[in-house]
């Protein structure tokens, strides 16, 4: 289905469907008109899920006070691509949120068979996802899991800690 005409427009959104969606989602070449239909959607018809992407990172936080839920693509790339120039093995999975982000690493052979609470560091990295290079599967681990050579680890990581986390995953390249 294809419905032209412009998002703020209240005949539009109904002839699209608004009244009986179960999420929208905004994604116009325009911040403004992203906010406006997001806030019409959920005030006026109480759309459960409304998310709205947002160019100008500066308007997320004021955005998302007003209960909208936002993706800003701008701060998305500009986090990815500080994540690679601090260190080129940091995945492109962080994105920071207030301090805290997601990092992901592979595992070394110094770690082999080590469990996911001797590898957490509380306070600054916690394992969240194992995925094991033998057949792929990511799991949910415990504390008392193990990890192998080669597995992916995906955690949460202090933005202040990413470095002393990298250097603690490195390998072992001397021989």
């Amino acid at each position: 289905m294809t419905v032209s005409g412009h998002g703020i427009d209240i005949d539009v959104l109904k002839k699209a469907g608004v009244e009986s969606a179960d999420a929208l989602v905004v994604v116009t070449n325009g911040d403004n008109t992203n906010i406006m239909v997001s806030q019409i959607a959920k005030q006026i018809f109480k759309v459960p899920r409304v998310v709205a992407r947002i160019y100008d990172p500066r308007r997320t936080e004021i955005y998302q006070h007003l209960g909208l839920d936002i993706i800003s693509g701008t701060t998305l790339v500009a986090s990815m691509i500080r994540d690679k120039l601090i260190d080129a093995r940091l995945s492109g999975f962080f994105v920071e949120a207030s301090g805290i982000g997601t990092i992901k690493f592979l595992v070394p052979e110094k770690f082999n068979r080590k469990t996911v609470g001797e590898l957490n560091q509380p306070g600054e990295f916690l394992i969240g996802c194992i995925v094991k290079q033998k057949d792929g599967k990511s799991i949910i681990p415990s504390c008392e899991e193990t990890v192998e050579t080669g597995d992916s680890v995906i955690g949460v990581v202090k933005t202040e800690s990413i470095k002393k986390i990298a250097k603690l995953f490195e390998g072992n390249e001397k021989k």
